[in-house]
């Protein structure tokens, strides 16, 4: 075989094989206000006005949450340690209440999968009212665990674009802290151009015969 077909028989593998593979890239986001996500919200958001964030750790993914609350003034809250709606004269300063009519919708540009979820000031005793639904889930506060913390089992998958809430049903308020979520890495630009030059070298080849 000559160095020619040898070169174009590589290339066309190596091509092959990295367009193929699929990584799972895992990563936390963070709502605080030390975090990325909650940084970017925490601009001064007036609920109904949607925000989105770049999510670095997974290349061209990016998040877009979009509150709501019965005081339309409340603005997305970010603190140290927890990420809420912020409403002039109300009790909870930077959580989510019902008695408020405060919720956020969060969406993405790629399908995502949702693997926990970890808020803030929820009462996790074992006689606790509180009831958090996410993305069509009852998260009650008696299975939330040490840490405030909830594990989907199974995950939760979302296509993009399609809406995620996070609301209170019932109790005292809550507030979010992060969220780890799983995302099927995009091919890199990179090997579909080996790809494409790999079919070009082809074709020059098989005219030339």
């Amino acid at each position: 075989m000559s160095l020619s077909k040898i070169f174009v028989v590589l290339i066309l593998g190596i091509s092959v094989f990295c367009s193929s593979v699929e990584a799972e890239i895992v990563t936390t986001l963070d709502f605080r206000s030390g975090g990325e996500v909650g940084a970017a919200f925490d601009m001064g958001t007036v609920v109904g006005t949607p925000v989105s964030a770049n999510i670095t750790a997974i290349p061209g993914l990016t998040i877009t949450a979009l509150g709501a609350a019965t005081d339309t003034t409340a603005v997305l809250n970010a603190t140290a340690d927890r990420f809420g709606i912020n409403s002039a004269g109300a009790d909870d300063s930077d959580g989510f209440e019902t008695n408020f009519g405060e919720s956020i919708t969060f969406t993405f540009n790629q399908d995502v999968t949702i693997l926990d979820i970890e808020f803030e000031d929820v009462d996790d005793s074992a006689d606790s009212t509180d009831v958090i639904e996410f993305g069509g889930v009852s998260l009650p506060g008696t299975d939330l665990g040490s840490g405030d913390t909830f594990t989907f089992s199974p995950p939760l998958f979302f296509a993009a674009g399609a809406p995620v809430l996070l609301q209170e049903i019932s109790g005292n308020g809550f507030a979010l802290q992060s969220f780890t979520i799983e995302v099927s890495a995009v091919p890199e630009p990179g090997s579909l151009a080996l790809f494409g030059l790999g079919s070009v070298l082809v074709m020059a080849r098989r005219r030339r015969r």
